[in-house]
């Protein structure tokens, strides 16, 4: 399924795209989602990171409406789910799924007929144009490289207008470079025409650029959810001449957070920028050797999260 219409007409003027309350979804004895709550704002790029198995794509499932929550609600623009409504969402899910026997321009039609919609050659032809596939109509998708693939289910996902959200499942799965570097591009220009997107990924350095929030489940719970600020903390290497005091540890700790202490070496993460901590040590007579910054990466925040829930 890569088009689909599943909610409802515009009700009111709340800037939450998504509520998600206390969702469950249990199969058996075995729960993969345990009281997820969760919203996400009109417009807003919104990252969902975890492990394999943590829950993610169950979780798109159930926002899509493919399958019913054990317990919980979810809303969409105030909306209960429902199968009779009408907002267009795009969805690219993990796995490539395409007719292998058939052309590109075909593949596209059956997925637009599908969803209610048909196309005509010019129509085609733009949406091919937008993901870099101009040329390849006639293309059979067993010829396709899989980059390509992936790019034509980019299409099926985004051809229908206007697309209120959109929501991916690992969409770098099968891009080389080239395709990646494409793909920031493309969902930079989504972003800007303020489409809701949700994307679940493992390329998280990809992901930094993107998003404006995040959250990361772990066993179907959510561990942590904040705004994404790229570059927003830092984590300062700092040596003293002789091992801090206590007054200079409180200090320190009024400005930032102390992740390790070493005699004379100390970690903070601050969103302060260094002049600044730098003016502070001054303004306090406090003796340093040496201070050294590290920018702390989406991918630091995730394994940092996983090892202390663990």
């Amino acid at each position: 399924i890569i088009l689909i219409n599943v909610f409802g007409e515009k009700m009111n003027n709340s800037n939450d795209f998504i509520v998600i309350k206390n969702l469950k979804k249990a199969y058996g004895r075995k729960v993969v989602l345990n009281g997820i709550t969760l919203t996400v704002r009109t417009g807003s790029f919104f990252g969902i990171f975890g492990k394999n198995g943590a829950g993610k794509s169950t979780l798109f499932k159930n926002i899509l409406g493919l399958i019913c929550p054990t317990e919980g609600e979810i809303l969409i623009k105030s909306q209960s789910i429902s199968h009779n409504n009408k907002t267009s969402i795009g969805y690219l899910p993990e796995n490539v799924s395409i007719y292998e026997h058939m052309n590109i321009e075909d593949n596209l039609r059956v997925a637009a007929l599908s969803a209610g919609h048909e196309l005509s050659k010019t129509n085609i032809n733009e949406i091919l144009d937008k993901v870099n596939l101009s040329g390849s109509n006639k293309t059979l998708g067993k010829d396709l490289s899989l980059g390509m693939k992936r790019r034509l289910q980019f299409a099926m996902a985004t051809m229908t207008k206007p697309i209120d959200m959109l929501i991916l499942d690992e969409p770098t799965n099968g891009m080389d470079v080239n395709g990646v570097l494409w793909l920031k591009k493309y969902l930079l220009k989504l972003k800007q025409e303020k489409i809701t997107i949700l994307v679940c990924s493992h390329s998280l350095n990809i992901m930094e650029d993107l998003i404006d929030e995040y959250c990361i489940i772990q066993n179907g719970v959510i561990t942590q959810h904040d705004v994404w600020k790229k570059n927003g903390k830092a984590k300062y290497h700092i040596t003293f001449k002789k091992a801090p005091t206590k007054d200079e540890r409180d200090m320190l700790s009024q400005i930032g957070e102390i992740s390790n202490i070493n005699e004379t070496n100390i970690e903070l993460i601050s969103e302060k920028k260094m002049y600044e901590i730098v003016k502070i040590f001054i303004s306090k007579n406090i003796d340093i050797v040496d201070i050294e910054v590290d920018n702390i990466s989406l991918e630091d925040i995730f394994i940092e999260s996983v090892t202390n829930y663990e």
